[in-house]
């Protein structure tokens, strides 16, 4: 059953793509109703060594309803894929950086120092507070890590 027997109305607008979990986002219109409607398609086990034309596949398998029309191209959901991919790095906090090689450790060493200068901020940056100071509730009894004025 092919979406534009169902809807034969139905136009897609755009496509958007969230990175984190890693989704693409279809926005279409039924005209006949005047709504937008959003079908999120969810990349799942995405990686950066994934081969984009079997998740090309396998999206066009589980969303048939929404993208095997003519109104949709093959390129464009590939491009979308290959964007994510692009974006994905690493789980740095699973990955033993001991067992890489010099180039490949300062390749990640890169990716890192970009995104602190991204996100880094200076005096006189939009944004920038001095001495920030945050509490935070503890989840779970801490009561070993108060001070007492008794220790000392």
């Amino acid at each position: 059953m092919s979406l534009e027997n169902s809807f034969p109305d139905y136009q897609p607008k755009r496509f958007g793509v969230k990175f984190n979990p890693p989704m693409i986002v279809l926005e279409y219109l039924v005209p006949s109703t005047g709504k937008l409607y959003h079908h999120r398609m969810k990349l799942r086990d995405l990686t950066k060594n994934s081969d984009p034309y079997q998740f090309l596949d396998q999206i066009k398998r589980r969303h048939a309803l929404y993208l095997n029309t003519s109104k949709v191209s093959d390129e464009q959901i590939l491009g979308l894929i290959r964007k994510v991919q692009d974006s994905l790095m690493e789980d740095l906090s699973e990955m033993d950086l001991n067992k890489l090689s010099p180039q490949e450790v300062e390749k990640y060493k890169k990716k890192m120092d970009e995104m602190y200068k991204k996100n880094f901020k200076k005096p006189g940056d939009p944004g920038f507070q001095y001495d920030v100071e945050k509490h935070f509730e503890a989840n779970l009894d801490a009561s070993w890590d108060d001070d007492d004025d008794e220790d000392f």
